[in-house]
């Protein structure tokens, strides 16, 4: 589907293997519109209309497959003098341009994070690292209910996808330049004040089972699912205030007043026994 910004007309093709998934779409009007593409499913008529277009989601599925969407713009000769990128310029005769539209074969990760004892009160940040050296970010935080879905990740072959805890601040980009790993030993890390320790990370395949190390990046369109849980740390208090220790004081007084007042009855008792 091409649509103009100028006044939203829009025009079809069907490509398939039949055109080598190639078409052309005539008969557009030379007045400077820009158009921009959707691809989707749908019944082109002869007259060039669409019956029951739907435009595909990015990614979509189909047949047991997802693909991500990219759609690339080149203009003949536009206007201001440079190629668009976001557009065909309707400008020129008899061309104005082209569309290339690709679909790559994608797969997804879903990372959920779980709090023992307590979520704390700020944001974290997961890094999905791939076995190739890729790496995308996401925060989890109690908005997102610390789920997220990592997708339009390509298919690789040979690529295993791990999770990574910690703190930084992720760009629009997925990128994340300040990330910094939470120390996973016994040692704990402190995240909104509260003080965690590191249980484990399971990895669970799209059916359920299991898997050890990782998740295979070459099954689509759904590589399984990771679950970090953390522990919340628990401590006497040892600063700021009196704490515990007034009534551990208190209780060990009242334990040796009870001794000592069983002593001394069991001290009377044989007296009397003696004085007789």
């Amino acid at each position: 589907q091409l649509t103009s910004d100028k006044d939203g007309s829009t025009y079809y093709v069907a490509l398939n293997a039949a055109n080598s998934w190639k078409g052309s779409v005539d008969n557009v009007p030379i007045d400077g519109a820009k158009y921009t593409a959707v691809e989707g499913t749908g019944t082109v008529n002869p007259d060039g209309t669409c019956t029951d277009f739907s435009p595909h989601n990015d990614p979509f599925e189909l047949n047991g497959h997802a693909y991500g969407i990219t759609v690339a713009y080149t203009d003949v000769a536009p206007a201001s003098g440079t190629a668009a990128t976001d557009g065909i310029v309707a400008n020129t005769d008899p061309l104005a341009g082209t569309v290339s539209i690709t679909n790559t074969e994608v797969t997804r990760v879903k990372v959920t994070k779980v709090w023992e004892g307590g979520a704390p009160n700020a944001p974290i940040v997961v890094k999905l690292e791939g076995s190739d050296g890729s790496a995308v970010f996401h925060e989890l935080n109690a908005a997102n209910n610390w789920t997220y879905t990592f997708e339009k990740l390509p298919i690789k072959s040979d690529v295993t996808y791990i999770v990574v805890e910690g703190s930084g601040t992720v760009e629009a980009d997925g990128t994340c330049d300040n990330f910094r790993a939470f120390d996973t030993s016994e040692a704990g890390f402190i995240v909104g004040g509260k003080e965690y320790t590191y249980r484990d990370t399971v990895y669970t395949n799209a059916d359920g089972t299991p898997r050890d190390g990782g998740l295979d990046g070459s099954v689509g369109p759904n590589a399984g699912t990771a679950t970090i849980t953390n522990m919340t740390i628990y401590s006497l208090p040892s600063a700021g205030g009196p704490g515990v220790y007034p009534f551990l004081l208190i209780g060990a007084f009242a334990m040796a007043y009870a001794a000592s007042a069983a002593l001394d009855g069991r001290r009377k008792r044989f007296g009397g026994e003696k004085g007789r």
